[in-house]
């Protein structure tokens, strides 16, 4: 309820038209000492006008911010009685001997409806440069280096924020190829079965760009309210039937729904969380590779542009 109580009077909202291209733009706010601010805008089309759509991660963005004093990793339940003074000594994700920070089955709500800090773009940097900072690297701020990449490259798109798609707003067969960005991680039902049905039922090309994508279901309350449903942790831990006792589930996703690698083709594996690779090329006549020089063996993709975990284009 930020905007009911944080912006009461009418005599502070303000309204902008929407630009005619479509894209991820910013808006730049700066105080009288100096002091600086931006925040990101989605800006869908009007009407499809390319052939390409690329998804704004927004439900991730919204999970990880912890405006007003929660997030979907901090306090996911619900908020505490009190303010946290001390994350390290209180919050369950570090204080739990078993880190489990999921426990329970009901999650109050998050709203989409507060400021978002997490995707604050510094005034003066470029698309090219480093992505500073532990949060940036994979929310608005690296999405928006996709973007440039693309523009780049002059490969048009349109830009839809993930809600739209839950919404109906977004017409994928307007679209031979929908783009999915750095860390789609939430998704709703509606949204997988929806981009399911457009792959294999009515030929959709998907292209999958991120890591960790698809893991957990999401369940709307309105526009601008959801659940993430990360059900209890120790459930995703337990050992199904198999004789390598694998866990029974892939993912928060698989335990409400289906393994997300029935349209990813992969998922996501805790073993692998903060390491990163560049890429082999194993098949070298593959298509992907025509007029790019590599050979079977190469490595590419040595480097990338955000600073958390060194060592490669592949980063989990």
């Amino acid at each position: 309820m930020w905007n009911k109580f944080g912006y009461a009077s009418p005599h502070h909202k303000q309204f902008v038209t929407a630009p005619d291209r479509s894209g991820l733009y910013y808006f730049h706010a700066k105080s009288e000492a100096g002091r600086n601010f931006s925040f990101p805008w989605i800006v869908a089309p009007r009407q499809p006008r390319a052939k390409i759509a690329v998804l704004a991660s927004n439900i991730t963005w919204n999970a990880y911010n912890n405006f007003g004093g929660r997030s979907n990793y901090i306090h996911p339940d619900k908020l505490p009685p009190t303010p946290t003074a001390n994350a390290r000594l209180e919050l369950k994700r570090y204080t739990n001997p078993e880190h489990v920070n999921y426990d329970c089955v009901d999650y109050a709500p998050l709203s989409f409806d507060r400021p978002e800090p997490i995707n604050h773009v510094p005034e003066h940097v470029q698309a090219t440069d480093p992505i500073a900072g532990r949060a940036a690297c994979h929310v608005a701020p690296a999405e928006w280096r996709l973007l440039a990449w693309l523009e780049r490259e002059r490969l048009d798109y349109d830009y839809y924020a993930e809600t739209q798609l839950h919404f109906g707003q977004l017409d994928l067969d307007a679209y031979r190829v929908l783009v999915l960005s750095t860390h789609p991680e939430y998704w709703s039902r509606q949204m997988y079965d929806r981009v399911k049905q457009w792959v294999f039922e009515r030929g959709g090309r998907l292209v999958y760009l991120g890591g960790n994508g698809i893991n957990c279901d999401v369940e709307f309350i309105d526009e601008q309210t959801c659940i993430y449903r990360n059900e209890d942790e120790r459930r995703m831990r337990a050992v199904g039937n198999s004789p390598r006792g694998v866990p029974a589930f892939e993912s928060r996703f698989h335990l409400r729904h289906e393994s997300e690698a029935s349209l990813l083709g992969v998922v996501y594996d805790p073993r692998g969380i903060m390491t990163a690779a560049p890429y082999r090329v194993m098949d070298a006549n593959h298509w992907v590779f025509a007029g790019t020089g590599l050979s079977a063996g190469n490595l590419f993709g040595h480097a990338s542009l955000h600073e958390r975990v060194p060592g490669g284009a592949i980063r989990t």
